[in-house]
């Protein structure tokens, strides 16, 4: 008892093969078996089932009498390479993100190590080398003094100017390092707990950001280990979140995160998810928006909610389209995969490949018609909503809205406007043309319907051609 609660370790049983004769482990084992055997905790772990088997003294595996259990080859082999598989993953060396100070109390302060436990896979970038050494070229930047050109090795002071404001109204503001750092300086960096509250009260919309993994750095801190495991173990009884302050470094700004403590998880003795917290980002209240109230997002109309038909089809389509052997793991990021395959078709000295050989992102059009073409049917009939200037069945066109031509078939309304605003022949004429905006001279092309591409003297130089034609 006291090595599982103190310790929090667990004995792993590895039953020996019967080489010549059958091995009566009831006996030997059964005592420590009862002993070592937890009622309370439930029936999971690779072990259970041989504790039960041994402590019983029933026969298994092979055969055998009354108090003898007989483990095959097979199954000691495979107990061996279950635990070679799990040695080596915890001799893995886990790489710390960053180790924050984690203050509980005011009074009370631990070290605690950061992980990430999923972390978006980037494409490898592009390293630069010399032509004719072919080693990496290395940049280096430094600050130049715009008096002599000579390079600065420190820079003292700093300073702020206000853009696009008259100098003698706005000045330049001169800060020194330390005033800078002063300002910068809001707090110090690390966790501190501002509070506790309900588990219920973190949803999914607030994460704003990737999260962390909490684990304690008892090397960096003596004692942080029990205090940890003290606030674990109290966050998982009580079903609460902390929510707490964090900064990684001096150098960046403060964020709002919630500590979301998570039990070990276990699965024929291998470890599914690990022990620990979760630090999740929560946004501040200047970060919270409210679209639903903005006339910019749901448009000046009135908003219309879904009829309980419509609903109900929804529904009906989601339940069909369910897919259960479905995991964070089964996708590939297409891009990537896209990115390897070209990369190692050049290194081979191959043609690549002109597209990709694989999708799993691509929808499977044929399994959804095969599997739910009744429902898509229903749902597209009750939900579809006729686009205003199209007829029922042609395809919708591709770009923006166009605006609408007027009676008589000639330019826009407001393009006849801007152009009849302006003396363009006076302007041809003495030059000025030159002067005017490409958007005055595209208004020039949009109502003689020329071309709008290219840059201004391009545009310059069709309109003359076109004056001179007419």
């Amino acid at each position: 008892d006291n090595l599982r609660e103190t310790l929090r370790a667990s004995a792993r049983f590895f039953p020996i093969a019967a080489a010549v004769r059958p091995f009566s482990t009831a006996p030997f084992w059964a005592a420590l078996l009862n002993i070592l055997r937890d009622e309370d905790e439930a029936e999971e772990g690779q072990d259970r089932s041989s504790l039960n088997v041994l402590a019983s003294g029933s026969a298994n595996g092979n055969g055998g009498g009354a108090g003898q259990v007989v483990f095959g080859a097979a199954e000691v082999q495979d107990r061996l390479q279950a635990l070679a598989a799990d040695m080596k993953r915890r001799m893995t060396k886990r790489r710390p993100t960053s180790t924050l100070r984690f203050k509980i109390t005011p009074e009370l302060e631990i070290a605690v190590q950061s992980f990430i436990l999923v972390r978006e896979a980037p494409k490898p970038k592009m390293v630069t080398l010399h032509a004719q050494t072919n080693q990496e070229v290395r940049v280096h930047s430094a600050l130049v003094s715009a008096d002599n050109a000579d390079i600065l090795q420190r820079v003292d002071a700093r300073a702020f100017a206000v853009s696009n404001a008259p100098a003698d109204r706005h000045p330049k503001v001169v800060f020194s390092t330390e005033e800078l750092g002063a300002v910068k300086a809001v707090c110090g960096s690390g966790i501190a707990v501002l509070g506790f509250k309900p588990r219920s009260c973190l949803q999914d919309f607030h994460n704003v950001g990737h999260s962390l993994f909490l684990r304690p750095a008892e090397k960096v801190v003596k004692g942080s280990t029990a205090a940890f495991t003290a606030l674990h173990r109290a966050l998982l009884k009580t079903d609460r979140i902390a929510i707490a302050r964090y900064r990684r470094h001096k150098n960046t700004l403060p964020s709002l995160v919630a500590l979301l403590a998570q039990e070990e998880v276990m699965d024929q003795g291998e470890q599914i998810e690990p022990e620990g917290i979760h630090m999740i980002p929560l946004p501040w209240a200047n970060d919270v928006r409210s679209p639903e109230t903005e006339e910019a997002a749901v448009g000046k109309g009135k908003v219309v909610p879904a009829e309980p038909a419509q609903v109900d089809a929804a529904k009906a389509l989601i339940t069909v389209l369910h897919t259960e052997d479905w995991g964070t793991g089964c996708l590939h990021n297409p891009s990537l995969v896209r990115h390897f395959e070209v990369l190692q078709a050049l290194a081979l000295g191959e043609e690549p490949p002109r597209q990709l050989q694989q999708d799993s992102t691509e929808p499977g059009s044929e399994q959804v018609k095969a599997q739910a073409k009744p429902e898509v049917a229903a749902f597209k009939a009750l939900v579809q909503v006729p686009v205003p200037g199209f007829a029922e069945g042609s395809p919708a066109k591709k770009g923006g809205t166009k605006r609408k031509a007027d009676a008589e078939g000639g330019p826009d309304l407001s393009i006849s406007e801007q152009y009849a605003a302006i003396d363009w022949q006076a302007n041809i004429a003495n030059g000025k043309i030159k002067m005017m905006t490409i958007p005055m001279l595209k208004v020039y092309c949009l109502y003689h319907k020329l071309k709008q591409t290219g840059n201004k003297g391009e545009l310059v130089e069709r309109i003359m051609q076109h004056a001179q034609s007419r």
